[in-house]
């Protein structure tokens, strides 16, 4: 008789705790996680480094670029003052406004070259936004030195047509020609090293 007083005492006392105990849903939800955008994807100071020592690289071979532009419209003037014949005359002309197109071209690859290396330098934190911005910027640049490329090809052309027009040109103008073809190959050269330098940096962005 005491043993069944006790049995239903504690169950009584089991009852009890289970109707004061918080229910557990079968099925409960997964927590859902979000991604802050201080948790985005950074570089180490490594990867920043080298994109940076890539936008520097850029930057000088547009100085280059530019310096290059500049001796090809001071040439072709120079033919241009030293000949009558009016298809020597344009070409010439075409080649004066088509390497200003180029220095214009190459002087913004500079700046926007080094805007890439100030960015870096100012930023507190490398965030998904600063990617964004160089990626951007390096995106510019490349289609900067497309531009040129074609440009350059133009020049060639014009150039070629100097050249084998010798026959009306005085040798100081077959000179000259001769001299814009071999700087529009340096043209060529460094506008090729600008186009993987900007594909670099894509490649080192998250």
């Amino acid at each position: 008789m005491f043993k069944k007083m006790a049995l239903l005492t504690t169950l009584v006392l089991a009852l009890a705790l289970s109707a004061f105990a918080p229910l557990t849903p079968a099925f409960a939800a997964a927590p859902v996680t979000t991604t802050a955008w201080s948790d985005a994807p950074a570089l180490s100071g490594g990867s920043w480094d080298a994109i940076q020592a890539q936008a520097t690289a850029i930057a000088r071979d547009a100085a280059t670029v530019v310096t290059t532009s500049q001796r090809i419209q001071a040439y072709a003037a120079q033919i241009q003052a030293n000949e009558n014949d009016l298809a020597v005359s344009a070409w010439a002309a075409d080649i004066i406004a088509l390497a200003s197109q180029t220095e214009q071209d190459a002087a913004a690859i500079v700046v926007t070259a080094n805007e890439i290396n100030t960015r870096i330098d100012n930023s507190e934190g490398t965030t998904l936004a600063l990617s964004d911005d160089i990626g951007a910027m390096a995106d510019r640049i490349g289609e900067m030195a497309d531009r040129i490329l074609w440009t350059e090809l133009q020049i060639g052309v014009m150039a070629d047509r100097i050249v084998e027009s010798e026959y009306l040109i005085s040798g100081s103008s077959l000179s000259l020609a001769r001299m814009i073809v071999a700087s529009n190959e340096t043209l060529s050269g460094h506008t090729h090293r600008i186009q993987t330098a900007a594909a670099t940096i894509q490649n080192l962005l998250p």
